[in-house]
């Protein structure tokens, strides 16, 4: 059964909303992480949503990222779902950026410090995952690198060489998939509060 969903990913600079009814997109905005208070991201749903009621499953981006932007989510969504009595999924925000080309990727967020979070796959017909997310040094980075594989990233400045790069944009196409795959497994996050997925010390993640 398909089911109406209101997905929201902070942990990165530009994060999006998105409205989903089970694969199709019906909506989607991009807005600024801003540091502070979850009150903006709080503002910017409620202007997005028409009907909350219609809102049937809550999807949450939970990092690795900007620590600020993953705690303000996961209160946010946590409040959505307890109000309107709804099940929430949890997706890696890593998951969000897998590139369209078709080929071996590697997807990779800024952890400051000299290193980065990381997720190796490949795009086919389906995607196949070959690692964990996982936070890597520049050097422990560089031999997949080497590999040609398509870097996509949220973060345009990374001091990394690449001829081969994605948009950097979340795929909302992926993003649709996963949450109706979870949906429909009743792969449902029952734990409160929220699981982040930091890699690091949270206190680190502060500086992000």
């Amino acid at each position: 059964m398909e089911m109406r969903t209101l997905f929201f990913d902070t942990a990165a600079e530009v994060g999006v909303i998105a409205l989903f009814d089970g694969k199709e997109l019906v909506n989607s905005i991009e807005i600024i992480n801003r540091p502070g208070s979850a009150e903006d991201l709080v503002q910017a749903i409620a202007d997005f949503v028409d009907k909350p009621q219609d809102i049937e499953l809550l999807a949450l981006g939970v990092g690795p990222g900007s620590y600020t932007g993953m705690r303000k989510s996961a209160t946010v969504a946590m409040s959505w779902a307890y109000a309107l009595k709804i099940p929430l999924v949890t997706l890696s925000s890593l998951d969000l950026y897998v590139p369209d080309e078709k080929g071996p990727f590697v997807i990779l967020m800024d952890a400051k410090r000299g290193k980065f979070f990381v997720r190796l796959g490949q795009m086919g017909d389906q995607i196949t995952w070959e690692s964990e997310p996982q936070l890597l040094t520049k050097e422990q980075l560089l031999p997949y690198l080497n590999e040609k594989r398509i870097v996509s990233s949220p973060h345009q400045n990374l001091a990394i060489t690449s001829d081969r790069w994605g948009s950097g944009r979340i795929n909302l196409e992926t993003v649709a998939a996963l949450c109706d795959e979870k949906a429909q497994k009743k792969e449902f996050d029952s734990q409160y509060p929220i699981r982040l997925l930091y890699l690091q010390d949270p206190y680190i993640s502060r500086d992000l």
